[in-house]
């Protein structure tokens, strides 16, 4: 496999922030915007370190009242990397030394006071490998995608981790995921964020048949009174 040199990494990065930024000005221009339109974007080609870039000081005024709470962990709830930001660009560069065969939770928490807005987005960051032409490949961290939802008085216990367990965690027929006991919606997505599978009620406490997926891996979110949770499993 051939990955993509390294000298057009600054260009490629340089270019996708500024049609970003383009992005995000015709999105003022054309009404109010919604916590529902916020999404994050990863501009990083590296395997050592990821660019996060989230459009909120450009999309809610005044910029300088737009404060924004990053919080990276692994899939065992482990910290990878924290962060404040004030205004700004909304642009956020950390380092971490986390296998490319896992993945990472980014949770980030828009506060604005001003106009009496709280955001919370939260999103998976997983290395991805795309086949450009046979045998020549690119990588680089993808996010699974918008995530963004309306929040109010979030505290900071409602964004860091998940109730629910799964077992096994590299499975080939049956996943049992373990939690509160309830019915809530559950989806799976695969790596590149494409829906495999959805169950509108499903308990607390349940058995998935995982048999005919393709061998990856998969991302489960369940959306619960403490949010969207999110869990990982590979499929044999």
């Amino acid at each position: 496999m051939i990955p993509l040199s390294s000298k057009f990494k600054k260009p490629l990065v340089k270019n996708y922030i500024t049609f970003l930024l383009f992005i995000s000005i015709i999105q003022i221009s054309f009404g109010q915007v919604q916590c529902s339109d916020l999404n994050l974007s990863v501009s990083s080609s590296d395997t050592s370190y990821v660019q996060l870039y989230h459009p909120g000081p450009y999309l809610f005024t005044p910029t300088d009242s737009t404060i924004i709470e990053y919080e990276v962990t692994d899939f065992q709830g482990n910290i990878v990397h924290q962060e404040t930001i004030a205004g700004g660009s909304g642009l956020m560069l950390f380092y971490h030394n986390i296998p490319l065969t896992d993945s990472m939770k980014v949770s980030t928490l828009l506060k604005n006071d001003v106009i009496g807005i709280s955001c919370l987005v939260e999103d998976t960051l997983f290395w991805e490998e795309t086949e450009v032409i046979p045998n020549v490949y690119i990588y680089n961290w993808a996010t699974l995608g918008n995530l963004g939802t309306n929040v109010t008085g979030v505290s900071e216990s409602q964004i860091n981790g998940s109730r629910f367990k799964i077992f096994p965690s590299l499975a080939s027929k049956d996943i049992y995921i373990e939690g509160p006991e309830a019915l809530y919606p559950l989806t799976i997505l695969n790596s590149r964020g494409q829906l495999v599978y959805s169950n509108n009620n499903f308990s607390g406490n349940q058995k998935i048949d995982v048999s005919n997926l393709p061998a990856g891996h998969y991302f489960i979110q369940i959306s619960s009174d403490n949010g969207l949770e999110s869990i990982r499993f590979v499929k044999q």
